[in-house]
């Protein structure tokens, strides 16, 4: 006589992890933005929120850059994720691009948005 164990798979799925979702810059769709430098600095803002209540981050790549720009990045009291990038005249030109990835802390495969903008000197 044969003895086991009987295998029942589980009923549950394991929880997906949901990548960050950017409000700002409003309605972002993953295409190139046209930014038009009129300031000096130019300000870009990244605002985002994790639904799974992760620790977002964000990286700039400014290519033109030859020191740090200033960045900074706080959290809003709803609980949103914001980073500004204040981008001296003297580091772009137009049809330059910036970019900023914003990543979540999800193991063991981080989630990853990236937006870019492209710059127009005016």
């Amino acid at each position: 006589m044969a003895q086991g164990c009987l295998f029942v798979a589980p009923v549950w799925e394991p929880p997906v992890n949901i990548g960050p979702e950017i409000t700002v810059p409003a309605n972002f769709d993953g295409e190139t933005i046209r930014w038009p430098v009129v300031s000096d600095p130019t300000i870009i803002q990244v605002q985002a929120n994790d639904p799974d209540d992760e620790i977002l981050t964000f990286r700039w790549t400014v290519p033109r850059a030859t020191t740090l720009p200033e960045v900074s990045d706080f959290r809003t009291p709803a609980g949103d994720w914001v980073s500004v990038l204040h981008v001296p005249a003297e580091f772009v030109q137009t049809g330059d691009t910036i970019t900023c990835i914003v990543t979540d802390q999800a193991q063991p495969r981080r989630n990853q948005v990236e937006i870019t903008w492209e710059m127009e000197v005016l």
